[in-house]
């Protein structure tokens, strides 16, 4: 992933500094996807659907 801008967006509790709407996925893949880098360094990927109509959440934490 590559940061498409460097944008300055706030919100509660952090700052969004970037946001990547050029995700590769295959041409048949109707899902929407978005990544965002916090200022804490966090990356986030989100992932949509027009019609679904349901929610999840997941958290993939490295360490060591």
């Amino acid at each position: 992933m590559t940061m498409e801008s460097e944008q300055q967006l706030s919100s509660s509790d952090s700052t969004i500094v970037g946001i990547v709407e050029n995700i590769k996925k295959s041409a048949s893949d109707s899902w929407n996807y978005r990544g965002l880098e916090l200022s804490n360094e966090m990356l986030v990927l989100l992932i949509s659907h027009p019609n679904i109509d349901k929610a999840a959440a997941a958290l993939d934490v490295t360490i060591g």
